[in-house]
Formats: C-alpha cells, sequence, structure tokens
C-alpha cells in the first residue's frame, strides 16, 4: 500500500530575522519532531506537465500512457491536506522552499514573477531560498518579489548591503529563528557562490563562499540557543553532500536546482518516470545521512521539479540537536485524467484501462492522485492565463516525432534532439543577417524542455523550450581555444575533475559542428573528434591555429557556467570583434522552425559522448 506520512501545523512563531538576538546557548534543549513539506524549481509551472508514464500491472502487458502531474493548484490542495492531517495528529509541521520559481512558462514571461509572489503566499511556506533563476532579470525583480510574499527568503551569502537595490530590502536574510514547542529551530539558506556566473545579478552584488558561511551561520545559531538547524539550499546535490562533509552542526539540507528527484530509482521505474538529472551510478537516496567532520550526521532531500510532486521528511532531533531519524519520500501528483496515443492522436482511456491505472497509482509508493485547490485554478484561469493564451495560440511548424532534450547524455548516442536544433538555428539566423559564422554554440541548459511531436507554437518556445531570450553574439575564436572550452564544459556539466560540484546545464551542444568527448581519457585530450561542416556539406577536421568565427548566446559568451574559455578571444586582435546581433535565441528558432515547415532531427549527430 502507499506509504502517507502525516504532518501538522502547530504555533510556529518567527522570533529573529537576519541581526535577531534570541536565547544564548545556554538554554535547556528538549528532544523535538519535525515534519517538513518541500518544493524546488517550481519554475512557474502553474499548471499540470503532461509527462508519458507506463506501469506494468502483474500478469499484465506494459502499459503506456499519460498523466498530467503538479501544477500549483494540485500542489496548494496537498499541502493543505498535509497541514490540516499534521493538525489532528499534533505533530510540528513546516514548508520549505528550495527556489528558482522564475523562469520556465510564458506565466513568468508575461507577469514577471507577480504571479508567484501571489499564488506562493497563498501556500503556507515557512521559508524560501533564492535560486539563481530569481536573479535574472536583475535585482529589481527580487526586491519586487521579496517584498510582495508573506514568507521570509534566504541568502546567507549574498552580502545584502553591497547590493544598493537589495540592501533595504527587509524580506531577504540570513536566517531565521523559528519557535517550535520552546524549541529555537534556526533556518537559513545558501545560493550559489558563482551567481555571477550563471545568472545576472547586478554587478555591485556580492556572494561569499558556500562551505565558509554555512559553518559560520551554524555558529550564530548555535550562540542564539538554536541546537536544531536546517540549511535550505538552491546550489544542487552534488554542493549539498559537499557542505555537508565540511561543516558541523547542520541537521537537514533541504535541496534545489539540481532538481534531482530523490528516491529508490526501481520504485521510480514502475511508473516510467524519467527522473531529472537521476543518475544510476549516484547516490539517489531519499533522506541520504552524509557524515560531517565531527563524526555527526546530515539528512539531504530535493524533491524534483515544476510542481510535479513534493518531498514529506520526518526528522526526529536528540536535545543535543543530533539527528535521531531521517525518513521519507517524494511523491509525484497527478489528476485522473489520463490519455493514450491512438492513430498519433492522444484519447482518454478505456473504462478497464482507466480502473487499471488508478488501482495501479493507489498502490504506488511513488505518485498519488491529488485534486486540484478550485479557488486557485480559477485565479490562475480567469487572471493569468487569458494573456498567455493569446501568446500560446500562434502555431510555427509541424514536428513529426518528439524531439527529447537531453541536458548532459549518459550513453554515447544519447544526445538529445531538440538542443542540436537550437543551435543549428542560431547558425542559420546568424548567416542570415549576415553576421556569418562558421558555427555555434549552445548549452543545455538554455534550452528547457522536450519537443513533443505536433504543432509547435509560439508560446511553447517562448515560454517553455526558450524562455531566457537570451541575445546572440559572433565573435573570433581560435580552433585550440574552441577545442579547450568543449573539453572544459563538458568536464564542468558533469563535475569532472573541476573541483566544483556538476552544472549541468553547461554541457555544450553544437550546430554545423560535431565533437567526440571520451572522459576516459587524460585532461586536455578528451575531445577525440572535431570537425566543421563546411559550406559543401563536408565534415573538416579543426585546426587548431585557425581563427573561426563563432555564434553563441551572450550568456555564455561571457564566460558563464564553465565557458571562460569563450573570452581567450579578447586576446585576438580587436577582442576577437565581437558583435551582439541583438536576436534573442527564442526568435531565432522561432523563424528557423517557421522556415523549415516541418522540423526534423538533423540527419547527423553532433556530439558522441563517453562519459568518463
Amino acid at each position: 500500500m502507499k506509504k502517507t506520512l502525516l504532518a501538522v501545523t502547530v504555533s510556529i512563531t518567527l522570533l529573529g530575522l537576519t541581526a535577531c538576538n534570541s536565547e544564548n546557548s545556554s538554554k535547556e534543549h528538549i528532544p523535538l519532531d519535525l515534519t517538513i513539506a518541500h518544493i524546488n524549481d517550481t519554475h512557474a509551472h502553474l499548471d499540470p506537465t503532461e509527462n508519458a508514464l507506463a506501469i506494468q500491472p502483474t500478469g499484465q502487458e506494459l502499459f503506456k500512457f499519460y498523466a498530467k502531474l503538479g501544477g500549483y493548484p494540485r500542489l496548494k490542495f496537498k499541502l493543505d491536506e498535509l497541514r490540516s492531517q499534521a493538525a489532528n495528529e499534533g505533530r510540528n509541521f513546516m514548508v520549505l522552499n528550495g527556489g528558482d520559481a522564475f523562469q520556465g512558462t510564458l506565466y513568468f514571461t508575461q507577469f514577471k514573477g507577480e504571479e508567484e509572489s501571489r499564488l506562493l503566499s497563498d501556500m503556507g511556506i515557512d521559508a524560501m531560498v533564492l535560486g539563481n533563476h530569481e536573479f535574472d532579470l536583475g535585482n529589481q525583480a527580487i526586491k519586487d518579489f521579496v517584498s510582495r510574499v508573506n514568507f521570509p527568503v534566504l541568502a546567507s551569502n549574498m552580502v545584502k548591503s553591497s547590493s544598493a537595490t537589495l540592501k533595504d530590502s527587509e524580506n531577504i536574510h540570513e536566517y531565521v529563528i523559528k519557535e517550535i514547542n520552546g524549541e529555537s529551530v534556526g533556518i537559513f539558506g545558501l545560493v550559489l557562490e558563482n551567481m555571477h556566473d550563471i545568472s545576472s545579478p547586478d554587478t555591485d552584488t556580492q556572494f561569499l563562499p558556500m562551505i565558509e558561511t554555512a559553518q559560520k551561520m551554524v555558529d550564530t545559531l548555535k550562540s542564539k540557543g538554536a541546537n536544531k538547524i536546517i540549511m535550505v539550499t538552491h546550489i544542487g546535490l552534488q554542493n549539498d553532500q559537499a557542505v555537508a562533509k565540511a561543516v558541523n552542526g547542520i541537521d537537514l539540507i533541504v535541496g534545489g536546482h539540481s532538481q534531482t528527484f530523490l528516491g529508490d530509482i526501481n520504485e521510480i521505474n514502475t511508473i516510467g518516470y524519467t527522473a531529472h538529472n537521476q543518475n544510476p551510478d549516484d547516490d539517489n537516496t531519499y533522506a541520504q545521512l552524509v557524515g560531517n567532520p565531527d563524526g555527526g550526521k546530515t539528512c539531504i532531500v530535493q524533491a524534483g521539479e515544476w510542481a510535479k510532486g513534493y518531498g514529506l521528511v520526518n526528522v526526529s532531533l536528540s536535545k543535543e540537536g543530533q539527528i535521531t531519524k531521517c525518513e521519507g519520500r517524494n511523491t509525484l501528483m497527478t489528476g485522473d485524467d489520463f490519455t493514450k496515443d491512438v492513430a498519433k492522436k492522444k484519447e482518454p482511456l478505456s473504462g478497464s484501462e482507466q480502473t487499471n491505472v488508478v488501482d495501479f497509482i493507489t498502490k504506488s509508493p511513488v505518485i498519488e492522485i491529488v485534486p486540484e485547490n478550485t479557488a486557485m485554478r480559477d485565479v490562475i484561469d480567469t487572471e493569468y492565463k487569458p494573456a498567455v493564451a493569446e501568446l500560446e495560440a500562434k502555431i510555427i511548424a509541424d514536428v513529426p516525432t518528439k524531439l527529447p532534450h537531453v541536458r548532459v547524455p549518459t550513453t554515447p548516442d544519447g544526445a538529445g534532439l531538440i538542443d542540436p536544433l537550437v543551435a543549428e538555428s542560431l547558425y542559420w539566423k546568424l548567416n542570415k543577417l549576415n553576421t556569418k559564422v562558421d558555427f555555434t554554440i549552445q548549452n543545455a541548459g538554455g534550452v528547457r524542455a522536450d519537443v513533443n511531436a505536433g504543432p509547435l507554437s509560439v508560446g511553447y518556445v517562448m515560454g517553455t523550450l526558450l524562455p531566457f531570450g537570451n541575445k546572440i553574439a559572433a565573435f573570433n575564436l581560435k580552433g585550440k581555444d574552441v577545442r579547450a572550452t568543449l573539453e572544459y564544459a563538458v568536464d564542468y556539466s558533469i563535475g569532472h575533475e573541476t573541483g566544483i560540484g556538476a552544472s549541468s546545464g553547461a554541457f555544450p551542444y553544437v550546430g554545423h559542428l560535431s565533437y567526440t568527448y571520451d572522459g576516459k581519457l587524460a585532461k586536455g585530450s578528451r575531445i577525440t573528434k572535431l570537425e566543421l561542416l563546411d559550406a559543401n556539406g563536408q565534415w573538416q577536421p579543426l585546426d587548431d591555429d585557425k581563427v573561426y568565427r563563432v555564434g553563441a548566446n551572450t550568456y555564455i559568451a561571457s564566460g558563464k557556467d564553465g565557458y571562460s574559455g569563450l573570452l581567450k578571444r579578447e586576446e585576438l586582435p580587436n577582442k576577437g570583434d565581437y558583435v551582439d546581433s541583438g536576436v534573442g535565441e527564442n526568435e531565432m528558432f522561432m523563424e528557423y522552425a517557421e522556415s523549415q515547415g516541418t522540423l526534423n532531427p538533423l540527419p547527423y549527430a553532433t556530439v558522441t559522448y563517453f562519459k568518463p
């Protein structure tokens, strides 16, 4: 049967903010049980996301179908239900948010976070950490967001006073302390220390080292009488693990950024769900325990992406503030309106099929049927959806077969199909603009979703596929620097001998270029083949000493997210003749797709990847 974890709301009083003076470390502590619901990387997915699933009930054939997962009204319903159940059982309940509410759909494109602040404020969130995408529009958008929400926003290692825009924002905190059953629980939040490399904070904003800040926050909170400590982060699972291994005194880490749906991969496979960024070679355990330098333990959780589900963790802490129990799970949420493919169309399930699917889900430990909160659905449908619908309407191309988006391949021929098409569209448009380039580079993180078979709309491209709208630039670069940049970007994307955690969005896709990467080879020799598609349609080896004209979005062209090698252009005459086309990548792709009419995969592979 499905495992149900119940949680409870009690009177949880906010004791202190950034400069609070609470009880001192001499207070007499008692054991404490907490139940915490958590979400992360919701990325403006107000509506459910359609996902392909597959089940195989005992004695039956594999059955494939589509389910509508998550969405804010469904999440709202579930959090309210958990809170009510918890109150009835007298348990201490909390909701934490691991960041990245911004970007990802046309709702954000249209409303710039106003919709996030309003709807998230209706979910009873106790604290949220800033994600990197909260900085995409600069600090003013953050200032507006934090001034509207009714919960504290954390960023312990951002120096708020360094930002002219944010220094007076009262709702950005280093930490908060909450009183629960007479115990002080400290909560602080970490953001990525290399924020300037991967997002667009104002240039005056300073970010401090994560590990150093984490230990400082623990020590500060303990000095104020809180020996039960939670860290909410948006730094990715690998960085969470690294912090836990280096810092003493953190009981629980509620994470985000890597969008990892932690849990038993065999259980997850029983419903055919592809968990984002979950590598079979990694520790994917939910509520995994990591040892601290002093012999203590830290429990780590993270709940996937796009409001498709939620995490629920039960934590027991001794009076000394040590973990004695940490267990729970992630659960996907679905509606009950399932469909299947019939003659290339989606049709409702038959009565028996519907019964089988519902029965299977009812018994599943990783997915459950959850209704939507009708009031929140009404707000979305009447106040936000009409403007979005206008953008979604225009069809620009037909897609005969699904074009999957893959951040980092897991097999040599496992690269995405939509990603190289985006790179190719940049090549096509730049040359059409007479901004001649030899090839283009596109980071996987700039592409945000699969393209399903069927009509492709402006709305899907702008709001889901390529929501960032980064402008495209052209510049000169030597062949040897192209080679080095591609190798390091792949290494950076998987955290291979870079000294930092993985940043999967850095993985490079290319247009009019083809490369092979072998991670088992020595650093500096991992790009074993690098070829350019010339004007005659022939593949030619890239010349290390030749200067080429390269196209890339301004985000990676500025050296961000593992692409510092692109800055080698500045050693060339006129600093590489850098030109910003002024045209966004989503605009280029839409024009390319419309010119094609029918959007098919490229007839050749641009990436062959052998993992380390």
